[in-house]
């Protein structure tokens, strides 16, 4: 019911232990929003993208909403889970709603081709989940002991009040009408009943491609991982983000800035 059971939710999800040998049964808070945003740039003002991304191969993210007030400022929100609960006591899952404000500074015409993009990110969201030894008193070469000496406490993920935020940054250069490149990392900060203030983060790079001037699929490529007193994972390399999104004009474009590059997420 405990160990095997858990290694795709406790240990994968989670990102293992940073032992390759399992050195730990995993514990962590939960973070607020795994998968990174694609490129900076993307939406302006009046218009909403509805989507949502997910990370590989651990199936963590959810939906997402996004509201341009302004060009250079725009409101999201969304949901955060992990598609596997695993194991009958549901090992390590999560399910957090967010809300979050995206800074968008610079968004400069460089050429006829070329666009560069930088925004800043912040957000909070709150919600039940997270892993303590595994969520489980049954141990074994792939669950041992916690090294810390702490115990699972007997409260299933489903049951484990948590909350926390995240900052990041990207910056990205789009190159045509259709494509554009990215450069994305975030921090995380969370907490969960009984479990210490985890800190997560992560680094990818990325590439985007907006087909019809209405949908975004991006796909990117980089590294993660997590710390706090019981357990971390300095860096752990095997991190992708799959998204996707569908804009659409919600508010009266009349009095929108024209923008001088069509590139992906402009309105060229």
């Amino acid at each position: 019911m405990g160990g095997r059971n858990s290694i795709p939710v406790g240990l994968l999800l989670g990102l293992g232990c940073w032992s390759m040998a399992w050195a730990c049964g995993p514990t962590y808070a939960p973070p607020v929003r795994s998968p990174n945003y694609g490129p900076p740039g993307r939406l302006h003002q009046g218009e909403v993208e509805l989507g949502g991304a997910l990370t590989i191969p651990y199936l963590t993210g959810g939906p997402m909403l996004g509201i341009a007030g302004l060009d250079e400022l725009s409101v999201e929100i969304g949901g955060e889970m992990a598609a596997v609960a695993g194991g009958e006591e549901g090992e390590g899952g999560w399910g957090l709603g967010w809300l979050g404000l995206r800074v968008t500074p610079l968004d400069s015409t460089l050429s006829d081709m070329l666009r560069l993009s930088l925004d800043f990110e912040g957000g909070a969201g709150v919600g039940v989940g997270g892993s303590l030894c595994g969520n489980t008193t049954s141990h074994d070469e792939w669950a041992p002991e916690c090294p810390s000496g702490a115990e699972w406490d007997g409260v299933s993920w489903a049951n484990r009040r948590a909350y926390g935020g995240y900052v990041g940054a990207g910056i990205g250069l789009h190159i045509s009408s259709f494509f554009s490149t990215y450069l994305r990392t975030r921090w995380q900060f969370t907490d969960a009943e009984r479990i210490p203030w985890t800190v997560w983060h992560s680094t990818v790079v990325g590439v985007d491609f907006l087909l019809g001037d209405v949908f975004n699929i991006y796909l990117a490529y980089g590294m993660g991982g997590y710390f706090n007193e019981y357990d971390e994972i300095p860096v752990w390399p095997i991190l992708f983000d799959l998204g996707m999104g569908l804009k659409f004009d919600a508010f009266s474009s009349d009095d929108r800035p024209a923008v001088a590059v069509a590139g992906p997420g402009s309105r060229g």
